[in-house]
């Protein structure tokens, strides 16, 4: 992605500066909260939009979904110097350049697909909703909503540039602050795989909820560091997601290596702890940590 996301508090005073600016800025306040990629919002259509945007009222009381097609046409209208809309012929600078008669959601091994975007934002949704019943695509082109973010960048004081790779990877970064999945935020953003998620995680500052290739060994030591442990502290321990934790930990449990020491009272119910255990451990032939165990004394599975 190579996308610089917007710290939280970048990410309100962007979107204060979006809606009190013109129509072009309160567009462009769209990528927070779909993150498009720039060739899919420069060519996005009305007819994307489910329910239809026949009038500014067509997304109240539902979240309004965008569709993004197999294939479409090429926008329809462009951007004059003054603001003015104007209908285009032809292909943009973008289709033109590429070579392609009609759009595609991304070049082959791209990470724009065909897929769904619910936008449950509502001023996301108005805005949308306010352009695509009265226009039939947005009139921005690639290049133009590059410098446009610029400005708008800019005007809003931000100390930085913005791009709409920084814009998309905002969004993801919001995603999982918001606890979505790393399967679901590839899903949404069209992503080939959810390994491509891990620099959301990383700008969130949380594990990423996949197992890492984190070692029996590494996952044992912290266990005995730190035992009595219930099993969703364990993927804390070692910097991984609490459920990818709770998996090897349930696997070095089925193995023996690891094993039930005692109960905690939780907040509502008691919970079972663990440690390691020591015989299983040398008969696995994990020495060194059977030597630091020795080394901090006998431990009792009473």
């Amino acid at each position: 992605m190579n996308g610089d996301p917007l710290t939280q508090e970048q990410t309100i005073t962007f979107q204060k500066a979006a809606k009190s600016g013109d129509f072009v800025d309160r567009l462009l306040g769209v990528l927070l909260h779909t993150g498009l990629t720039a060739t899919e919002f420069t060519h996005m259509h009305d007819n994307w939009l489910d329910p239809l945007p026949e009038s500014i009222e067509a997304c109240e009381d539902t979240v309004p979904i965008i569709r993004i097609p197999s294939e479409a046409t090429c926008r329809k209208l462009k951007l004059g110097v003054n603001l003015e809309i104007h209908q285009r012929t032809g292909r943009c600078g973008y289709c033109k350049d590429i070579g392609y008669e009609k759009w595609f959601p991304g070049q082959p091994d791209s990470d724009c697909r065909v897929r769904n975007v619910p936008v449950p934002d509502e001023d996301t949704a108005r805005t949308l909703y306010w352009w695509f019943s009265r226009y039939s695509s947005t009139p921005i082109s690639v290049n133009s909503l590059k410098n446009r973010l610029s400005k708008l960048a800019e005007r809003a004081g931000l100390g930085r540039n913005i791009t709409p790779r920084d814009m998309r990877a905002t969004y993801g970064t919001n995603l999982v602050r918001m606890e979505f999945s790393s399967r679901e935020v590839a899903e949404l953003m069209g992503l080939s795989t959810h390994l491509l998620t891990r620099e959301f995680f990383e700008a969130a500052g949380r594990p990423v909820d996949w197992p890492e290739n984190k070692s029996d060994s590494t996952i044992l030591a912290a266990i005995a560091e730190n035992e009595p442990v219930i099993k969703t502290e364990i993927g804390g321990l070692v910097g991984i997601h609490k459920s990818a934790g709770t998996k090897r930990a349930s696997d070095l449990i089925d193995r023996g290596l690891v094993v039930k020491v005692g109960e905690r009272q939780g907040k509502v119910e008691r919970l079972t702890t663990y440690g390691v255990n020591p015989e299983m451990l040398e008969e696995e032939g994990f020495d060194e940590l059977v030597d630091r165990c020795s080394s901090d004394g006998e431990k009792s599975y009473e």
